[in-house]
């Protein structure tokens, strides 16, 4: 029996779902890095990216974790140029790394973070935005478009992809995984599982690995692997790889093997910033998730009482949306199989803001970040659509590759209260 911790929220693999604003390596020091002082004094940085739009609106993409890469990874969507993209490390992290006798002594909150943004802001005189939350992030655009219009900026419109709402209300979290895991099992390895699991290096992988691997595949169900347009689901080409020569095989499964041997994501619970957020406002029940890959090949996940969040941080302010209010139109994008922010966080946000125009994009078998795997042959035409203040429509989504519109019937049965969108749109493989 093999276990990986899981922590409520996970830092997105940016080589699975990042793309660089451009080919060479971009790093804190580039020309377009920016400085700033903070309300407390701190010298923080932040990427200022100028696009080729002539609409005086900007564009801010707000990262998960909380705490991964930002200014180092660049913008999420080639060929996506705003009049202006703006991104930025949290404090105490990455560009904005902080001593550790410093980072203990400053304040690491949502709120010290908005604040930041709100400096950002001020600095550059952004006047009106798009502003894209990316998992951890979804609870960081409720918080920054309320701020922002209190200050008068117009937001207008906010993107929430892979949505947080209120930890609480996840009961059935815990049993997600091993279900989304079943999926991938019945539809991509059903005909050899079971013989795989029983030898001694399943496909080809250590069993420890194996683990990791199928943790990866149920968390983010898609990668963009460069030989596919379309996003491919990590157990086909598991499934895929006895069918490649020997060389092509070793290969495909060196690449494996590096998505889940990433030291940083390995020592991703010692860091400060993200227990301190996670802990304090995200998860307040304090628990740390055990994935247990059994011996009969299920992903099983059992809540220890004992996590980490207790003893260090006692002191809880959890998240609610219900505590903030702007007026911008809502799009949600959500992975019916995305057991990380699983759907009913877009259904805690749209209860919540249920004066805003929602809309939700849901991806049938999708996982978490569906924005940038699951659509990413339309990713583009979608930000663009927001950017240009208009309805998300089939017109919109005419260049997801092979994917279709399901029938009304079917939308109800997979989003149970889809009453609290305005518009529901599901997706799916017409291939499949």
């Amino acid at each position: 029996m093999f276990k990986a911790i899981f922590l409520f929220l996970l830092i997105l693999p940016s080589l699975l779902l990042a793309r660089p604003t451009r080919n060479k390596e971009i790093s804190c020091k580039d020309k377009d890095v920016k400085s700033f002082k903070s309300h407390d004094h701190l010298k923080l940085k932040y990427r200022r990216i100028k696009g080729r739009s002539r609409a005086k609106i900007d564009y801010i993409q707000l990262q998960g974790g909380p705490g991964s890469k930002a200014i180092e990874i660049g913008q999420y969507v080639k060929k996506f140029s705003p009049r202006r993209t703006f991104m930025m490390d949290l404090r105490g992290t990455h560009c904005n790394k902080l001593h550790p006798d410093l980072l203990s002594k400053v304040e690491i909150s949502t709120d010290s973070i908005i604040q930041d943004w709100v400096t950002i802001a001020r600095k550059e005189k952004i006047k009106k935005v798009l502003i894209h939350g990316l998992s951890f992030g979804t609870v960081l655009s409720v918080k920054l478009a309320d701020a922002y219009e209190k200050i008068g900026i117009d937001v207008i419109g906010v993107i929430q992809d892979g949505t947080v709402g209120n930890y609480k209300n996840y009961p059935q979290f815990s049993k997600f995984y091993n279900s989304v895991w079943k999926q991938h099992i019945k539809e991509f390895l059903s005909s050899d599982y079971k013989k795989e699991i029983d030898s001694p290096k399943p496909y080809g992988f250590t069993h420890e690995e194996f683990s990791k691997l199928a943790e990866l595949a149920s968390r983010n169900g898609y990668i963009q692997w460069k030989e596919h347009q379309a996003p491919y689901p990590l157990t086909k080409v598991i499934a895929d790889l006895k069918k490649l020569s020997e060389q092509k095989s070793n290969t495909m499964r060196s690449w494996l093997r590096s998505l889940v041997s990433n030291e940083s994501a390995k020592k991703r619970e010692d860091k400060y910033v993200y227990k301190k957020l996670s802990c304090v406002e995200i998860n307040p029940s304090g628990l740390e998730y055990q994935l247990h890959f059994s011996p009969a090949g299920n992903l099983n996940t059992h809540p220890d009482n004992l996590g980490f969040c207790q003893n260090e941080f006692p002191y809880k302010k959890q998240f609610y949306p219900q505590d903030y209010s702007f007026d911008a139109p809502i799009l949600f994008i959500e992975g019916s199989l995305d057991p990380n922010t699983p759907i009913f966080g877009a259904l805690t946000q749209a209860q919540a803001f249920d004066h805003n125009k929602r809309t939700l994009l849901l991806a049938d078998g999708g996982g978490h970040g569906s924005l940038l795997s699951y659509f990413k042959s339309c990713q583009l035409h979608i930000l663009k659509a927001m950017y240009e203040q208009k309805e998300i429509t089939n017109k919109t989504l005419s260049k997801c590759a092979s994917y279709k519109l399901l029938s009304v019937k079917k939308q109800e049965s997979l989003t149970h209260q889809s009453e609290y969108f305005e518009n529901v749109m599901i997706w799916y493989n017409s291939k499949t």
